[in-house]
């Protein structure tokens, strides 16, 4: 099944691919620098906002595949058997990785505070 890279509102964007690159480009460039108004690091802010751009994508997109029964009903047997298994590692790999951003996001917030 295929998702829009776009996103549906300017949170889930941040979470894409292109959103992802804006953000991580901007944080490596400026990590020291403040942002406005806010007087705070580039870096732990722009990791924080895309650890939630990317939990804001993903269950858009859950959303979509559940929405949509689960893909496809026309497949073979085979291929929903590797389908079924595709989704279940992609799924795994989405938990593990949203636990460990958003653990990482916490550590740098955390550092940020505690200089």
């Amino acid at each position: 099944m295929i998702v829009a890279e776009s996103g549906k509102n300017p949170l889930s964007f941040l979470g894409t691919r292109l959103g992802r690159v804006g953000l991580a480009v901007s944080a490596t460039v400026y990590p020291q620098t403040n942002i406005p108004l806010a007087n705070e690091p580039m870096q732990p802010s722009f990791d924080a906002l895309t650890t939630l751009a990317n939990i804001s994508s993903t269950i858009e997109r859950i959303s979509i595949l559940l929405k949509n029964g689960g893909g496809n009903q026309s497949l073979d047997e085979t291929s929903k058997m590797i389908a079924a298994e595709k989704a279940k590692a992609l799924t795994t790999f989405t938990l593990i990785n949203t636990v460990v951003l958003i653990s990482a996001a916490m550590i740098g917030i955390y550092g940020s505070l505690n200089k």
